[in-house]
């Protein structure tokens, strides 16, 4: 059934005259005539009493059709604009895993909240995940967009981008000595026990302290490695401990002072990473603003 033919019947059910509905419509009253014909032929049955050569009147069955025609051409109306608006990128849904360190990036919060505050119709599904398991999701298909703690590699069908480098802040209790002290260096840490993160996402910044250490002339004191960083920044103080966390990394914990290192300019990346086949608008049109510097 023709969708113009439809609309014609719509503006003659409203309008209750040929000629009226003609000339809104900016046809033949003749044409308008035809097509409504052709129209009751299809339905087989009357929808205008013709009886009135001015005004015509809808029959039982074209007052039943004319409620549920003017259903039929809302909700396609409304299945057209969605369909141009996933087309472009401003509707649909997009699927998100990142690492926690990802809600301190400004950029990918810049996004998500353009992304929110321009695009109503979007619905974005954020979850968060470790850098390998993220890796892997968006190699799998299983989630569109990855933000994780690692170097770009580029593959065939990966492509990645830093979104920053997150530098490195020693955490050290308040009433700890170095605390005081004016000017940091990595060299403090000598004597120190320090306490470290156990997680998959911590094996590059446990890799990068053996290393800085080492060139520094010592091996680094890990007395105590626990998997939850909030845990871990709470037991610092509690047991006099220092450690070592990107800047990424909350840092509100009122019995702490975060220092940088005089001599350490090591940074560890945050990059987005996604399928180069995948042709979704909205990942697109997500990417395009993630990029804006």
């Amino acid at each position: 059934m023709d969708r113009k033919r439809l609309q014609y019947f719509v503006i003659l059910a409203k309008k209750l005259h040929f000629g009226a509905a003609a000339e809104e419509l900016g046809i033949a009253q003749s044409a308008l005539s035809r097509q409504i014909s052709i129209l009751e032929e299809e339905m087989g049955c009357m929808l205008f009493d013709r009886s009135n050569r001015w005004n015509v009147s809808l029959t039982a069955a074209g007052s039943s059709f004319f409620i549920e025609v003017q259903k039929i051409l809302t909700q396609f109306d409304n299945a057209q604009k969605l369909a141009s608006s996933i087309a472009r990128g401003e509707a649909g849904n997009l699927l998100i895993a990142v690492v926690p360190a990802a809600v301190n990036v400004p950029g990918f919060l810049n996004a998500l909240r353009k992304m929110q505050v321009f695009y109503h119709k979007l619905h974005l599904n954020i979850k968060t995940a470790n850098s390998k398991v993220i890796y892997d999701k968006v190699r799998n298909k299983e989630t569109d967009l990855g933000i994780v703690r690692m170097a770009p590699v580029h593959t065939e069908d990966l492509q990645m981008a830093i979104l920053e480098n997150d530098n490195l802040l020693a955490a050290i209790p308040k009433k700890h000595p170095l605390a005081k002290k004016e000017h940091l260096f990595l060299s403090d840490f000598r004597n120190e026990r320090i306490i470290f993160q156990e997680s998959q996402d911590a094996t590059p910044l446990r890799s990068m302290l053996d290393i800085m250490c080492r060139n520094a002339g010592f091996t680094p004191n890990v007395v105590m490695e626990i998997e939850n960083i909030t845990v871990l920044l709470h037991l610092l103080p509690v047991l006099n401990c220092v450690t070592i966390l990107p800047k990424s990394f909350p840092r509100h914990y009122n019995d702490l002072v975060y220092r940088p290192f005089e001599d350490c300019n090591e940074h560890l990346p945050i990059s987005a990473v996604w399928r180069t086949d995948n042709n979704s608008p909205t990942l697109k049109k997500f990417l395009h603003i993630l990029m804006q510097k």
